[in-house]
């Protein structure tokens, strides 16, 4: 997907492909990159680009969707999303 600065969608497409993974990834070993975690940075060294324009996106998305009046359920505990 191709966003503009708005956060609009521009362009998107969809393949058929095989997915081969060299590592196995966790939602917790990407958040330890994201918080400067410097082992968790250095294991994953060329995706941490990668991660931080994800989260960058994510965060805008959430932000125009809270902005447009959706509900935003986030842990208490966590603060993160549910």
């Amino acid at each position: 997907m191709e966003f503009d600065a708005a956060g609009r969608m521009k362009a998107s497409r969809m393949d058929f492909r095989v997915m081969r993974s060299a590592e196995r990834m966790t939602y917790t070993n990407v958040n330890k990159v994201l918080e400067g975690d410097a082992e968790m940075t250095e294991r994953y060294a060329v995706l941490v680009e990668r991660f931080r324009e994800m989260k960058e996106l994510a965060l805008f998305l959430n932000a125009r969707r809270t902005e447009r009046g959706s509900i935003d359920f986030r842990s208490a505990r966590t603060g993160h999303r549910i």
